[in-house]
């Protein structure tokens, strides 16, 4: 993960983070599917505006490509309710990935443009008849990952079983260590206090 803080001359206020760390599964079964609808999009940053951007380009003497996702001019783009309605009535359980993950709402545009156009269907079967219907013909991805797109191609094949566990549930699992420990720091500073 890239550390903002040592980036001389920037508030570091207007760098949000991460789509993976701002991003948390609804349901963890649903963890796999998100990783892969997002894709290499989830280590994109998001920051407040264009401005920071070219500040952190100008000043940050990075050392790796990194993509960054300014609020003030990312579009997120979410499929239309006729295409969801539609992917509902042929698969009940097929839902947009926008809709199965919870994030704060100043970085809703930024979230959209990775998960807004992407459905989620629970097998390989649903996400076939809904990806290939003539209204709806979006991106389907399947729980296990396998992905079906309208153009024809289709991916998957790696079963995640075998992978380890999820980024989004680790990233999910750290964020819960780090509140756990701001609360046990504040106990024992308050505790210190009454001594």
């Amino acid at each position: 993960a890239f550390d903002f803080k040592v980036l001389p001359g920037i508030d570091k206020s207007k760098i949000y983070g991460t789509i993976a760390k701002l991003i948390r599964p609804r349901d963890i079964s649903a963890a796999t599917a998100l990783e892969v609808t997002a894709g290499g999009k989830l280590y994109h940053v998001v920051v407040d505006s264009d401005e920071t951007a070219n500040t952190i380009f100008k000043n940050g003497k990075l050392n790796r490509r990194i993509t960054i996702l300014p609020l003030n001019k990312i579009r997120g783009e979410v499929l239309s309710r006729n295409q969801q309605d539609r992917a509902a009535q042929i698969q009940p359980n097929c839902q947009l990935a926008l809709h199965i993950i919870d994030f704060p709402d100043d970085v809703a545009n930024a979230v959209a443009h990775v998960f807004g156009r992407s459905l989620i269907c629970p097998d390989m079967d649903s996400a076939k008849r809904v990806t290939f219907d003539k209204y709806v013909r979006t991106r389907c991805v399947t729980l296990d990952g396998d992905v079906y797109d309208p153009s024809g191609t289709l991916s998957g094949g790696s079963s995640s079983r075998g992978r380890g566990p999820s980024v989004l549930i680790v990233l999910g699992e750290l964020a819960d260590a780090q509140i756990q420990l701001q609360t046990h720091e504040k106990n024992i500073t308050r505790l210190l206090a009454q001594r």
